[in-house]
């Protein structure tokens, strides 16, 4: 699929840190909610695995809310893809239905990345956050101690 990285190929919001303490398990659940399409549990697993474990369960409706607007944004992206943004109705020429869901997608998303974390303007302090849990322990003299 064009514009999307693979999981194995983007990078990771914690790429460089490896003397840090592997990141605490998240709270939310594994799987994502059944009423999710393909896309939005996608959508679901990629945001959980990069930074599952900096949200709480207070966050979990604002995520899945965020899963069903990118769903419905890409659902609308196809449907716009194929018709256009302006259709014929009634002999006359209207705007697209689904460039409305779009747009109301596309700002529902801004909203929600900004308060998830997602959006590179709250990525630093995700990153802050990144960079104040433990470092690992280390092994120096034959000791264990806290680095």
């Amino acid at each position: 699929m064009r514009g999307y990285m693979s999981m194995k190929t983007r990078p990771s919001l914690t790429d460089g840190y490896s003397d840090l303490a592997p990141p605490p398990e998240s709270p939310l659940p594994a799987m994502a909610p059944r009423y999710l399409g393909a896309e939005g549990r996608r959508i679901y697993r990629a945001v959980r695995e990069e930074i599952g474990h900096l949200l709480s369960m207070v966050d979990y409706a604002n995520l899945t809310a965020y899963c069903a607007a990118a769903q419905q944004h890409r659902e609308a992206a196809e449907h716009l893809k194929d018709e256009g943004a302006v259709i014929e109705n009634g002999g006359k020429l209207a705007k697209n239905p689904w460039v409305s869901v779009q747009r109301e997608a596309a700002g529902t998303l801004a909203s929600l990345s900004v308060k998830l974390g997602i959006a590179r303007s709250a990525r630093s302090a995700v990153e802050r956050k990144i960079d104040q849990r433990p470092k690992a322990p280390t092994a120096k003299g034959g000791l264990l101690r806290l680095a």
